[in-house]
C-alpha cells in the first residue's frame, strides 16, 4: 500500500529542509500530539509514505467518528479515527503536502476559507479531494 501513496515532500533536499523549517510549528505540534496519543495508550504510530500516522483508539475516536471525521492532519502528522483506506491516505497526505507549502498560514488560511466558502468548497479540501479522485479513489475521507 506504500507504493500507491507518495511522499508529501518535496524531492530536492534543499526543498526538502526549507518546507520542513517552514511548516517546523505545526511539524513539531503534530509530533507532540503523536507523543500524548502514544504515552497514554490511546493510539498506535505508524511512519509511512512521508508522515506520522497515528491510528487512534478508545472514546474519543470513536467521538471523532460519530462526528463524521475519518482522519485530521496535524503538522506532518496524520491522526486517524478508523482504520484509512488508501483514499484517506491520499487526502490527508495532499493536507500534509499543503502544510510543507503553506507553512505557519496553513490552519488560519484554512479557517478563513472554511468560514467564507464552507468546510468541503474551501480550496484546500477541495484539492484534497480531487488528489483522491485523480488517484482512482472514492472521497471516503
Amino acid at each position: 500500500m506504500d507504493s500507491l501513496v507518495a511522499s508529501p515532500w518535496p524531492r530536492n533536499r534543499a526543498l526538502c529542509v526549507l518546507a520542513g523549517l517552514w511548516s517546523l510549528i505545526y511539524g513539531v505540534l503534530g509530533l507532540i500530539g503523536a507523543g500524548l496519543f502514544w504515552a497514554l495508550g490511546m493510539g498506535q504510530l505508524v511512519a509511512r509514505a512521508g508522515a506520522i500516522e497515528v491510528w487512534a483508539r478508545g472514546r474519543f475516536a470513536r467521538w471523532m467518528v460519530n462526528k463524521g471525521w475519518q482522519g485530521f492532519t496535524g503538522g506532518w502528522t496524520v491522526f486517524y479515527w478508523s482504520p484509512p483506506g488508501i483514499g484517506d491516505l491520499i487526502h490527508e497526505r495532499e493536507h500534509v503536502r499543503q502544510i510543507l507549502r503553506w507553512g505557519p498560514l496553513y490552519y488560519p488560511v484554512y479557517a478563513v476559507a472554511s468560514l467564507a466558502c464552507g468546510y468541503r468548497r474551501n480550496f484546500f479540501e477541495v484539492k484534497a479531494y480531487a488528489a483522491q479522485r485523480a488517484a482512482g479513489y472514492p472521497n471516503d475521507a
